[in-house]
């Protein structure tokens, strides 16, 4: 991302092929970090119980349907369409074989679900219904009861609200969450509860429905004597992913010492402060996470990058995770034979994997996605705009993917001629995890187009009919039409609050 206070980024114009490319979805199934293509198992019950694919309708997470003699289960909730099949598209669908053997359709059986020793008729979670304490689902073959009031909230995402449970042979004692959209059982014989397909390790926390990821600049904030009376702290719950921003990735700090200095966080007040800040956004929106963003155009110099510091300054502030945003000044990526490579490849994965074994689940590690990352292979050899960081995020979403929870996408600063949805599939088709796709606050442009609201509906319609996780702002008080473009996105990505000013 360009950002600060002054223009970083120079030497950067990016060549905009005349071109455009139409691509179309991939039809096979996902891969995993190995490169190898991932398949589940359900009893033969479950597979005769799934209703045929169509398109133009709302499938819930953990739905069954057949399709072409197989069956499938829905990965992310989302409203079909022609031409997003359960074979073409891997990242709404995870191919499933019937009572550990074939994936086709097997016929008998009941529609029960084993699950710990026991028969389960629990209803299938739904996205969106009303759960109160006690409540009992299931969901992707897992038995979940609500240890909070939830509206809807994603058992395997949200642990405040869910704990896995055993099946104990009875129904549910709410009839409020049953029948899943899209039909269907939803689950497969299984004794411990599932995760999030693609979502690379920890879950945790973080709000049920869809995302909106802020980015913070601490070098924007004003001098507060108390941490509850900054912006960050008053921030609204729909800003339920706040990225301070930015850390250097070689950054000098004692563990414990609360001390800022030689870290590159910018706010006009001191360490403890700042933590007081962290607690009173928490205890204000309990599940909002604050994540440290790492690097940026500022602080480009990955070579002295420390992943144990850096934990410990996690560790010390409360917060719940890293945003790794790894922008090298001279990429150099090519694609020889067809493949990307980029010099940056090995310190890039390095990074990833090193932050994460740093700071394991329940903490969260994303990455800053660069606009064109995952292009230059495959049906995105050639798309649009051309550019020396094309495929750059590759390296890490093939052999990284497990380390991450989340990618954020900087869709902008890639000239007109790029397509914000044609990268929101080609970043689909290798990470399966959540994935937020970034607006960018004007007049900011640096790859010369301005973004508009009608650009935040479209790209909102992408994000919730394929089942992505949400969208990101750059930036929170970048001067311009922010409160505009983040009551806009709020209220696309039918959040709560959208006419509560951010600061």
């Amino acid at each position: 991302m360009s950002r600060y206070l002054t223009a970083r980024r120079t030497g950067l114009a990016l060549l905009v092929s005349i071109t455009a490319a139409a691509i179309g979805c991939l039809a096979e199934p996902g891969p995993d970090d190995s490169g190898n293509s991932t398949e589940s198992g359900i009893s033969a019950a479950q597979c005769a119980a799934a209703t045929a694919w169509a398109a133009n309708k709302g499938y819930a997470t953990g739905a069954l349907v057949q399709y072409q003699g197989k069956v499938y289960s829905c990965l992310q909730a989302h409203t079909s369409q022609a031409g997003w099949t359960p074979s073409a598209v891997p990242a709404l669908w995870q191919l499933e074989s019937c009572s550990g053997g074939s994936s086709g359709v097997t016929s008998g059986g009941s529609s029960g679900v084993t699950t710990g020793g026991g028969a389960c008729n629990y209803p299938a979670w739904q996205q969106g219904a009303s759960y109160h304490t006690g409540d009992t689902v299931m969901f992707k073959g897992a038995a979940y009861i609500a240890t909070h009031d939830n509206p809807g909230y994603d058992p395997t995402i949200s642990t405040w609200f869910w704990s896995p449970t055993s099946c104990s042979g009875g129904s549910s004692s709410s009839s409020s969450g049953s029948g899943g959209a899209g039909g269907g059982t939803s689950g497969s014989t299984s004794g411990s509860s599932s995760s999030t397909s693609g979502s690379g390790g920890s879950g945790g926390g973080n709000p049920g429905g869809k995302l909106f990821v802020g980015y913070y600049q601490t070098w924007s904030d004003s001098w507060k004597a108390n941490g509850a009376d900054t912006v960050l702290a008053k921030l609204p719950s729909y800003v339920n992913v706040v990225n301070i921003s930015f850390a250097q990735p070689g950054m000098n700090y004692v563990a414990g010492s609360m001390s800022l200095g030689g870290t590159g966080i910018g706010v006009p007040y001191d360490g403890p402060t700042l933590k007081d800040a962290i607690t009173a956004l928490h205890q204000k929106n309990p599940g909002t996470k604050v994540m440290l963003s790492v690097g940026g155009a500022t602080f480009p110099n990955f070579g002295s990058f420390n992943a144990p510091v850096i934990a410990s300054f996690v560790k010390d502030f409360g917060l719940d995770g890293v945003d790794i945003d790894y922008e090298p000044a001279n990429p150099s990526c090519t694609a020889p034979g067809g493949t990307v490579t980029c010099p940056s490849d090995a310190e890039y994965v390095s990074v990833v994997k090193s932050m994460r074994a740093a700071l394991p689940s329940p903490h969260w590690i994303s990455i800053a996605a660069w606009s064109v990352g995952a292009y230059g292979e495959g049906a995105w050899a050639s798309a649009p705009p051309s550019s020396a960081f094309a495929g750059i995020s590759l390296a890490v979403l093939k052999q990284a993917s497990s380390s991450l929870d989340l990618v954020n996408v900087m869709s902008y600063d890639a000239s007109p001629a790029f397509d914000p949805v044609q990268a929101l599939h080609a970043y689909q088709h290798y990470f399966t995890g959540r994935i937020a796709m970034g607006i960018e606050v004007p007049p900011e442009a640096w790859g010369g187009h301005l973004e508009t609201v009608a650009e935040i509906d479209t790209l909102a319609s992408a994000v919730n009919g394929t089942g992505a996780a949400g969208l990101m702002l750059w930036s929170i008080q970048k001067p311009g039409p922010a409160q505009q473009f983040a009551t806009e996105m709020c209220s696309k990505l039918g959040l709560a609050g959208c006419s509560t000013p951010m600061f």
